[in-house]
């Protein structure tokens, strides 16, 4: 649950600080899983994999072979446990089968690689 409580603060006036106090217990688990699959939190979208597909085929068809041959993840979600792994599933499923896919471990953590040009 969800709770507002009031840390003490000493000395004067009469605002103090509020801390905000979330508990977890299976969203840690489940909060990952609404990136590829947004419908269960009632969003009428794609996952990151199908975002990943339309992107590549909005594009000139000679490019996508390139494309899912070079899928990068980068940023904070990339270093959730097992997330490049189930990325590289999930676009594999959407990919003609007769593409490469890749989506390599990045040689630096994947939460700065954006600050360093990837």
């Amino acid at each position: 649950g969800y709770s507002l409580g009031e840390r003490g603060g000493g000395g004067g006036g009469g605002d103090r600080d509020k801390d905000a106090l979330l508990e977890m217990n299976n969203e840690r688990f489940s909060i990952p899983e609404v990136l590829f699959c947004p419908s269960l939190i009632g969003m009428n979208q794609v996952g990151i994999p199908g975002a990943i597909k339309d992107s590549i085929e909005m594009l000139t068809p000679d490019l996508h072979s390139l494309l899912y041959s070079t899928v990068v993840g980068v940023g904070g979600a990339a270093t959730i446990p097992n997330f490049l792994d189930r990325l590289h599933a999930e676009v594999r499923v959407n990919a003609p089968c007769d593409f490469e896919v890749e989506v390599p471990k990045p040689l630096q953590r994947a939460d700065q690689s954006v600050w360093r040009g990837g």
